[in-house]
């Protein structure tokens, strides 16, 4: 609502140079565009003020195949891009967004009041992590990679939801990194442990196996060059390849 006087002033006085930062003229936690941002000097243009959504500072940007997503200081994630099986998480239908779309957290939802520190997409499946090291998932989940315990197109959705862990070895795990491969998603928690879950064959979840998994399982470090190494998750960057991504030491060592 336009109910500041400052306002009204800027609306019905003739707009003869730029507005260089209208927001200033609006309270300290709102952010106005203005268009035109130059009017003609006889006055009488109209001007259309709106509410803008890139004022925030991003400060982490990721990528799917087909979808971007960045996250703002204040912990919201925006999504544009391929929507395709909900693959943006903004929990509608679209076919895609052409421009940041912020994914929704309403009030008396399980994401009501949540923050979030990264975002990551893989071909049709998005990843988030929140402030309290939780991972919620979204979009296609024909292999399982949603980590929902189910998979198949029935089991996929168009909004967030938090990966549960209980029963599985990343139960009671604090995870700080995330990432994602085509249908495999993997994360690293804060005891320097690494999870995946999702397409397995030619063992992509490094778990010793070949096998989907729906549900998170650990990788296996016994008798490997990672063994006893605390690890990180490196991303890559201009691949759309199924394989997983770079893990990186504390030591400095590199591992796939």
């Amino acid at each position: 609502m336009l109910a500041s006087a400052t306002i009204a002033l800027t609306l019905f006085a003739p707009v003869s140079a730029a507005l260089a930062d209208p927001a200033d003229e609006v309270a300290a936690d709102s952010s106005m565009t203005v268009s035109p941002a130059k009017g003609t000097s006889v006055g009488g243009e109209r001007v259309a003020i709106a509410p803008s959504q890139f004022d925030r500072e991003w400060v982490h940007v990721g990528r799917g195949d087909y979808q971007s997503f960045a996250v703002t200081r204040d912990g919201s994630i925006y999504a544009w891009g391929s929507n395709r099986q909900g693959r943006l998480g903004i929990g509608s239908g679209s076919e895609y967004a052409q421009t940041p779309t912020r994914i929704p957290t309403p009030d008396g939802t399980p994401l009501a009041g949540k923050k979030f520190t990264q975002a990551e997409g893989g071909l049709m499946h998005g990843v988030a992590l929140d402030t309290d090291g939780v991972v919620y998932t979204w979009g296609n989940n024909s292999y399982g990679q949603l980590g929902n315990g189910t998979h198949g197109l029935e089991s996929s959705t168009i909004s967030p939801v938090a990966v549960p862990t209980a029963g599985t070895p990343m139960a009671g795990k604090t995870i700080v990194k995330i990432a994602t491969a085509t249908y495999t998603t993997v994360v690293v928690a804060s005891d320097g442990s690494v999870y995946g879950w999702g397409q397995g064959p030619n063992g992509l979840l490094g778990n010793g196996d070949t096998e989907n998994s729906a549900v998170p399982v650990q990788v296996t470090t016994v008798g490997t060059p990672m063994a006893g190494k605390r690890s990180s998750i490196s991303r890559s960057v201009g691949t759309s390849s199924p394989a997983p991504r770079m893990a990186r030491t504390t030591r400095g060592d590199s591992t796939t």
